[in-house]
């Protein structure tokens, strides 16, 4: 127990290194038990939702078991950056990750599905809606396959609703939602909605199914039951717009969107965070001028909400009055504020945080060679989380799967190459 005016210690504390910092070797870091240790995943997804999700489980521990088709595989394979023919983005989907690649138009390589489905507790795809039950593979037939299976399947709209059968990309979903326009409205009525850059209704999917997944082995723990998993990329992200969607739905008008505006300086922006009225008060008595909390404009955050151009350009023309928006930033920092330069996606990636939370993990591809990819976000006191591995070449572990989980002999599997029903380009 701490004594009084104690920092109670960390859980992570013996996870430190002498600086404070998570290993960021996976190679470095003391063995722990995995909380999936056990549990194998048959993946079907590609590009992103579903392989998002599933590198989620395997960063936990899972074997997971990416199957792709010939020729080409995962469309993600050929996302820029390429180096020696290795996508950077694909690595980064898929690290950890086996892989097969069948001709799922063969009935023998639906064959070697069923056969895996009895050994695996997961089943992810994000196909079109109906397109695994046009392979005979649809949880209906697998559940009989496997009673105590769980699938999962990532769709951009759901499997029910007039949207169902649309295809949808982020892009599309962002759309849909209402979140590109809420965040046009965010810089001006008369700005054209533009693209940010980010997959969020992917990453978003990606995270939901993995959570459901593993409640649904939790469930299964305590009664044996499978069950079918159904994530929308769209109510993901309608989840996600929870304020903007409560607000319309008490007042029946759309929120005046407020959020941060970033305050700009010669040398960069910063962004300040609010959450209660307090951070105002402080803001103003940080840039000397107190007294405009008795200006009808400031006088409540809800009123700051509705005024917040004038309030940041109080902020903005107090910010010029100092060398660097690292000095500004450190200002508002002393007066208790939530800030933050803008950084660039080089100065994250080199920065000390990133470093110290062992965000990137090196790994040895056997195309690229040494390279760092993103590490799990995941930092739990008793198990562990990080990345496995590099990406699988397009059919790498074809014998191996075949022969470990279903005992098929090097003769059959050389008769699958030659009928076309395994492929494989490492």
């Amino acid at each position: 127990m701490a004594l009084p005016g104690e920092i109670p210690q960390s859980p992570f504390e013996y996870d430190f290194d002498k600086g404070g910092r998570y290993p960021n070797d996976i190679r470095n870091k003391t063995p722990k038990p995995s909380i999936l240790d056990g549990v194998r995943i048959l993946d079907f997804s590609q590009v992103l939702s579903g392989p998002y999700c599933t590198r989620l489980l395997a960063d936990m521990g899972a074997e997971v078991i990416k199957v792709e088709r010939p020729p080409l595989g995962d469309g993600a394979r050929s996302w820029p950056a390429i180096k020696h023919g290795r996508s950077g983005a694909f690595l980064q989907f898929n690290a950890g990750k086996k892989g097969i690649c069948l001709d799922l138009k063969k009935l023998k390589a639906i064959k070697i599905v069923k056969d895996l489905v009895k050994k695996c507790e997961v089943v992810v795809e994000n196909f079109n809606v109906r397109a695994m039950a046009r392979l005979g593979l649809s949880y209906r037939e697998l559940n009989k396959v496997n009673p105590r299976l769980i699938m999962c399947s990532i769709t951009g709209f759901g499997q029910t609703g007039p949207n169902k059968s649309r295809l949808a990309f982020a892009t599309v979903v962002h759309a849909a939602s209402g979140i590109t326009e809420i965040l046009r409205r965010q810089h001006g009525e008369d700005i054209r909605p533009a693209p940010h850059g980010l997959s969020i209704g992917d990453t978003l999917a990606g995270y939901h199914a993995a959570y459901a997944i593993m409640a649904a082995l939790f469930y299964r723990e305590r009664t044996g039951k499978g069950q079918y998993i159904d994530i929308s990329m769209f109510d993901s992200l309608f989840f996600s717009i929870d304020h903007q969607v409560q607000y319309y739905l008490m007042t029946g008008e759309e929120h005046t969107v407020y959020g941060a505006v970033p305050v700009k300086r010669k040398d960069g922006y910063f962004t300040i965070g609010y959450g209660k009225y307090e951070m105002i008060l402080r803001t103003l008595e940080c840039i000397g001028k107190p007294e405009l909390a008795n200006d009808e404009r400031f006088s409540s955050l809800e009123k700051v909400i509705f005024h917040q151009k004038e309030f940041f350009q109080l902020v903005e023309e107090w910010a010029q009055n100092y060398g660097s928006v690292e000095e500004v930033e450190a200002l508002l920092r002393q007066a208790g504020l939530a800030v933050s330069k803008v950084c660039s996606v080089p100065e994250v990636v080199h920065s000390p945080q990133v470093e110290s939370r062992g965000l990137l993990a090196e790994v040895d591809d056997p195309k690229i060679g040494k390279v760092k990819v993103i590490n799990s976000p995941f930092k739990l006191s008793e198990t562990e989380s990080h990345l496995r591995g590099p990406s699988p070449g397009l059919g790498e572990h074809n014998k191996e799967i075949l022969s470990r989980l279903l005992h098929y002999s090097n003769e059959e599997i050389e008769k699958l190459y030659a009928e076309g029903v395994l492929f494989c380009k490492a």
